[in-house]
């Protein structure tokens, strides 16, 4: 089954979670997913770690899928 409408999935510092939900989504196989990042929080030291390693998990796109990211260096709030 292929979902030919587009996915947005707003991503943060939660690994766990978000491979969670990218598996659903996976499951859906969107033919274009948009995937937003906000960016580490500068007083938090855990949240660059966290925040690389739940935009990894966006790297596993392994159905055809037009994949769009929007990742922020920054936090933003």
């Amino acid at each position: 089954m292929t979902l030919h409408t587009p996915v947005l999935f707003i991503i943060f510092n939660r690994p766990d979670v978000t491979e969670k939900v990218f598996a659903e989504i996976r499951n859906a196989r969107p033919s274009e997913l948009y995937v937003s990042a906000d960016g580490p929080r500068s007083n938090r030291p855990d949240d660059d770690l966290n925040c690389i390693a739940a935009r990894s998990i966006i790297e596993k796109v392994d159905w055809p899928c037009t994949l769009h990211r929007n990742f922020s260096d920054t936090n933003k709030g």
